[in-house]
């Protein structure tokens, strides 16, 4: 685009490129790109995951948008929302007796981890 164009969304056919996480995809991903397609429905959007090279591809121009949890300051960026991590124990554990739990307490116990990134 020519920086004497103005960007109307319901004209442009545009493909814009999205880094997001497994859980922004889960939490609001198909509310996301519905509003995107029904602003432009001429576009196109692309997801992909986020990796340790997001913010290179953000500045190559490869990547429109990404979604992440602290962006560095040379971005602009936008607070989105606030989450709130809940622990989960079988009702006798010991910390079930506590309203909440603080990471010392967390790490002493065995947990249960699980990576989504292994195939």
């Amino acid at each position: 685009m020519r920086p004497t164009e103005t960007f109307d969304p319901a004209t442009a056919a545009q493909s814009f490129r999205l880094a997001v996480s497994d859980y922004t995809v889960s939490a609001f991903g198909a509310a996301l790109v519905h509003s995107i397609l029904t602003r432009s429905p001429h576009s196109t959007v692309t997801c992909e995951a986020l990796d340790a090279h997001v913010f290179d591809k953000l500045d190559a121009g490869t990547l429109d948008l990404v979604i992440y949890g602290r962006a560095p300051e040379r971005y602009s960026s936008q607070h989105l929302f606030t989450d709130q991590f809940v622990c989960v124990v079988a009702a006798e554990h010991p910390l079930a007796q506590h309203a909440s739990v603080s990471l010392s307490q967390y790490l002493r116990w065995p947990h249960l981890s699980i990576d989504l990134s292994q195939p």
